[in-house]
């Protein structure tokens, strides 16, 4: 018995320090899961914010890039850069820290402060787009109206129609690539600019008075125009436009 008892205590005390290994395996592991299910939220949320910065940036480099306009005055885009960096500049160890503490709760709010300052700046960005959107839906407009006073340019129509659907739809497009929208804008602008046509260079070009453009406005418009709209100079001026004596409508 004697020879066989140390024997004994030491398988005993073997198992006993494998038991509290694995309890001390188990334990972290308890914390690890712990720690990760209360980030989850916060890892949401920081992933909700970098989408959001994405677009963000996309939206000013079609604004600034693109259009070679300047980002929307009051500083709402800087404001939310700044916001953004001051959340997401935290390690692996900081992060801990927040589990270990308590405190995701009250980082994730800084989250969706963040958030809610890209939000608001992003809006801004995409008025101003939005202001770009129609100054060039209305000299596509006004491009076509002189187009059916002094007949339709097959190149001319296709270009509009581009440009139509680029600031319509595709400077859009989140999913494109921001070098490729400004080359493409470019090469639109080239050709719009090649064979421009508005009023002033209509008016330029034959001479005419602001009176018989105002009229030739309303006849592009509504397809015809009244006796009591014109005057003795207005109908010479009109008249003397060879594309318009076919095509000149007046009612009495």
């Amino acid at each position: 018995m004697s020879e066989t008892q140390p024997d004994l205590e030491k398988v005993v005390r073997k198992i006993e320090s494998k038991v509290g290994d694995y309890e001390e395996v188990e334990n972290y592991e308890a914390k690890r899961q712990q720690y990760l299910s209360s980030l989850s939220s916060v890892e949401s949320s920081l992933g909700r914010l970098e989408i959001r910065i994405e677009s963000l940036e996309f939206h000013v480099s079609v604004l600034t890039t693109v259009h070679d306009r300047e980002v929307p005055v009051g500083g709402e885009v800087d404001v939310a850069r700044e916001r953004a960096r001051s959340v997401l500049q935290h390690d692996e160890n900081g992060f801990y820290k927040l589990a270990t503490e308590n405190r995701e709760d009250e980082y994730d709010q800084k989250i969706q402060q963040a958030i809610s300052r890209v939000n608001k700046a992003r809006e801004a960005v995409k008025e101003e787009l939005r202001g770009v959107q129609s100054e060039w839906e209305g000299r596509v407009e006004t491009a076509r109206s002189v187009q059916k006073l002094v007949g339709e340019s097959q190149e001319m129509s296709e270009t509009l129609r581009e440009i139509e659907a680029f600031v319509s739809r595709a400077m859009w497009e989140e999913s494109k690539d921001v070098s490729q929208l400004e080359a493409r804008w470019k090469n639109l602008l080239k050709k719009y600019r090649e064979g421009e046509v508005g009023w002033d260079q209509f008016q330029q070009k034959h001479d005419l008075s602001d009176e018989t453009v105002a009229v030739l406005q309303r006849l592009a418009d509504k397809g015809e125009v009244t006796l009591d709209e014109l005057d003795d100079h207005v109908a010479s001026e009109m008249l003397s436009i060879d594309p318009l004596r076919d095509i000149v409508k007046i009612s009495i």
